[in-house]
């Protein structure tokens, strides 16, 4: 198998991640009545636990976001093409796989949060290299679950995090999604 291949059969892997990472930017001006923090504005030691960016409608958009990606990878799994890119065989999972991905991003993403509202970082600040690996790691340790990942593949998986995540995020600046760049 070629590199590129490889490369390709990871990044297809954490599509469904990645769209629910990427999912409560481009939902964010709607559903308002969905805007409510999933901390309930809750504090520990007088700091928000996770802060008001972290809304009940990013974390049931994200999980959408994620399980439609998953469908469609589950559908495009009977062409060929789409065989040789996956590095699981989607006839073996259901869409709960899809549900997991989408958690796990979201999940990692709450917990970084959670250690930044710690340690005084202001909700949008970056963060950097929790920025770019929090839903990757959380999305790694849920699926683990589900599939067994080689260390090639979690090093792979965690680069690609690494390199796509400023990129996304620049592009949501570009199209005013993001206040910024990273």
């Amino acid at each position: 198998m070629t590199i590129l291949l490889f490369v390709l059969k990871c990044a297809w892997f954490i599509l469904p991640a990645g769209f629910a990472n990427m999912a409560p930017v481009f939902v964010k001006r709607h559903f308002v009545f969905l805007a409510l923090p999933v901390d309930f504005n809750k504090k520990i030691n007088n700091k928000p636990i996770l802060g008001q960016s972290k809304t009940w409608r990013g974390l049931i958009f994200g999980i959408i976001a994620a399980l439609i990606i998953f469908t469609v990878q589950k559908w495009l799994y009977q062409f060929h093409f789409f065989q040789q890119i996956s590095l699981i065989n989607y006839n073996d999972y259901n869409l709960f796989l899809g549900l997991v991905l989408g958690a796990g991003a979201l999940f990692g993403d709450l917990v970084e949060s959670f250690f930044k509202r710690r340690l005084n970082i202001p909700a949008g600040e970056p963060w950097f290299i929790f920025d770019q690996m929090d839903w990757i790691l959380g999305t790694l340790f849920l699926s683990s679950f589900f599939y067994v990942f080689s260390w090639l593949e979690v090093l792979v998986i965690l680069v690609l995090g690494l390199i796509s995540h400023p990129l996304i995020n620049y592009l949501g600046f570009l199209l005013k999604l993001k206040e910024n760049k990273f």
